[in-house]
């Protein structure tokens, strides 16, 4: 993952043998393995295998759009309450995202 995607939400990411060691601006550290990546679809997938959840799955994909990319990203966990954790790194994230390929 490159953290120019994500500019100003992460500030650290870590790669080995298809785990992520990934930082957010807030010091929150979370530990992500790979599910799958398909280039061809320019999709991710992956889960957080560490913290309180007691389930994760996430993907991440861009997909052509009539003014250009729309990037999709889907986030299903429990407990319930991490929301509140979880949501807003998303938006954050989303937003960097869309700062980024509106820069290209």
């Amino acid at each position: 993952m490159r953290l120019a995607y994500f500019a100003g939400v992460l500030v650290d990411c870590q790669e080995a043998s298809g785990e992520r060691t990934v930082t957010f601006n807030n010091g929150y550290v979370v530990q992500e393995q790979l599910v799958s990546l398909d280039e061809d679809k320019c999709r991710l997938a992956y889960t957080v295998v560490n913290g309180d959840f007691t389930h994760h799955s996430a993907s991440m994909q861009m997909l052509p759009s009539a003014g250009g990319v729309k990037f999709v990203w889907i986030s299903d966990f429990l407990p319930h309450e991490a929301t509140q954790r979880v949501e807003p790194l998303v938006e954050a994230g989303c937003q960097a995202i869309k700062r980024f390929l509106e820069s290209l």
